[in-house]
């Protein structure tokens, strides 16, 4: 007999991409949440694996950080050539092209979903 395998879910996969997300843009759970429409008590429950994240929901994160839907769910790696870093909702910063920044560029969900 040996060691249980585990198996990363798509579920456990958006959380995984969600905490990175959070990490590099130093968004606070609770902003998150807001921005999903969630509490920060749900929130939580859903990044620990306790309750399910639901397609509305992962279509919110995934517009929230700019990303693919398939990549935030692990179906595909984004593409290397990002179009720039944009801001987070309702920051009135703008850059010169005139685009928002957000600071997380698709090569950083790259980096990460290499080291799934």
């Amino acid at each position: 007999m040996g060691e249980p395998q585990f198996e990363a879910t798509a579920y456990d996969l958006v959380s995984q991409r969600v905490n990175h997300l959070r990490f590099l843009k130093k968004w606070s759970q609770k902003f998150v949440a807001a921005h999903i429409g969630l509490t920060p008590s749900a929130f939580s429950n859903k990044m620990g694996g306790a309750t399910r994240w639901t397609l509305e929901e992962v279509i919110g994160l995934a517009d929230l950080f700019d990303v693919d839907l398939d990549a935030l769910v692990g179906r595909s790696r984004p593409s290397e050539s990002a179009s720039g870093d944009k801001k987070a909702p309702g920051d009135d910063a703008q850059g010169a092209s005139g685009e928002q920044s957000v600071g997380v560029k698709e090569r950083d969900l790259t980096i990460m979903s290499r080291a799934l």
